[in-house]
């Protein structure tokens, strides 16, 4: 791209069948902006992003563009990466813990780190070169939306991905730790299957924020969900994880969006027919 610029060429578009995208931003950062000064909130942002560029380098990850707090990188676009996912989702992993690890104001440490929300999905994009002032390489195309809202919709300290994804991080990296969200609104897309990335349990803080109807199904543990039509018993004294354990699965096709392609994986649970087999089960006791 430098080359063909100090050359005055124009670049043509390039088309990528598959690329990783990665978004980030800092979460409250209208409230910071605020309460410091311009020149402490530069200050902040540049000894992020030195961290940042320097993790990006180290996990051969190609940083885009910064856009005020907004930190975009991608994998697979200006050279081939077998395992572009891996390595976004690696860096993602040490770029949270490296945000939480930065003051947000380095002459005052009780105002405490940065909270970054992370959000990553992969699919194909056009690169193209737009301007001829000032010209600007980045990318089009409806992945880089999903990769955003990926971002948007995720949680404090987080990271967020997509169906799309979590599969090819699993083919990947099958040692990388994914737990389902669920199914969740995404503007302007509709309902996606979603994951969370490095972690294994529910937090409180989750709990709270996605309320009692969320459709969240982490393996080995259980939470009742009101479904339209249906009424289920108290679970309060019941005995559910044992319920769980004695359920017999067979592989099953996990609801997606129908922006992603199916995939069947043992490693992941129907979330309805797991209800349907703690009906079942609970009818039976009921009865008994």
């Amino acid at each position: 791209v430098a080359k063909a610029l100090s050359e005055g060429r124009k670049l043509e578009p390039d088309h990528r069948d598959v690329v990783t995208i990665f978004f980030s931003d800092i979460v409250g950062f209208t409230t910071l902006c605020s309460e410091l000064t311009p020149m402490k909130v530069s200050d902040m942002l540049d000894r992020l992003y030195q961290k940042f560029d320097f993790l990006s380098d180290h996990h051969d990850v190609f940083k885009l563009e910064t856009i005020g707090d907004a930190y975009m990188a991608v994998t697979n676009l200006i050279k081939n990466q077998t395992n572009h996912v891996r390595h976004i989702a690696h860096f993602a992993i040490d770029a949270l813990k490296a945000a939480n690890e930065t003051l947000v104001d380095i002459d005052d440490p009780s105002k405490g780190f940065v909270n970054i929300r992370v959000g990553f999905h992969v699919g194909p994009v056009v690169a193209n070169m737009v301007g001829s002032r000032n010209p600007k390489y980045t990318l089009f195309g409806d992945t880089v939306n999903i990769s955003a809202r990926m971002e948007s919709s995720s949680f404090v300290n987080r990271i967020q991905c997509s169906h799309a994804a979590a599969m090819m991080l699993m083919e990947q990296d099958p040692h990388a730790i994914l737990r389902p969200r669920g199914v969740i609104n995404v503007k302007g897309k509709g309902e996606m299957f979603t994951y969370w990335l490095n972690e294994v349990e529910s937090s409180k803080e989750e709990e709270e924020e996605e309320g009692p109807d969320t459709q969240f199904f982490p393996m080995g543990e259980f939470r009742s969900v009101s479904l339209p039509g249906m009424r289920y018993p108290s679970l309060d004294d019941l005995q559910v994880s044992s319920l769980v354990k004695s359920l017999s699965f067979r592989s099953l096709e996990m609801p997606i969006s129908r922006h992603e392609s199916p995939i069947h994986r043992k490693r992941f649970i129907d979330p309805k027919a797991l209800i349907r087999g703690l009906s079942r089960k609970l009818s039976n006791l009921m009865d008994d």
